[in-house]
């Protein structure tokens, strides 16, 4: 089944939630409109997985780990979204918006220690 002729959600978990609050503290206090960074962000990850929700490759860093339901997708501008694909549900599942120099195994293991 194509796509495109399904209505495709998007989820944003708590997680995801988290970072952003995190991304937009750091932008914020470069003197940078955080909103509008994420918001294109979310805007461009939107466009391009509601039409092709498996065009982005494995998560390389979590593949790494032997975790391969994980899929990546990166910005031009330096970020990177973690994210599902639940094909049956046509459903998107985004756990984490990250800028290209965190390191995913960091955050997870910084997640798991802090709860």
């Amino acid at each position: 089944m194509s796509a495109t002729k399904s209505k495709i959600t998007i989820e944003y978990l708590q997680t995801v939630k988290l970072s952003i609050d995190e991304i937009a503290s750091f932008q914020t206090s470069q003197g940078n409109d955080a909103l509008k960074i994420i918001n294109a962000v979310l805007d461009e990850f939107e466009a391009k997985v509601k039409v092709f929700p498996l065009s982005c490759p494995v998560a390389p860093d979590l593949a790494a780990l032997g975790i391969i339901k994980f899929r990546e997708w990166n910005t031009l501008n330096g970020y990177r979204i973690i994210y599902t694909y639940d094909e049956s549900a046509n459903l998107i599942s985004v756990y984490v918006l990250l800028s290209q120099r965190q390191n995913v195994q960091e955050l997870l293991f910084k997640k798991l220690i802090m709860g």
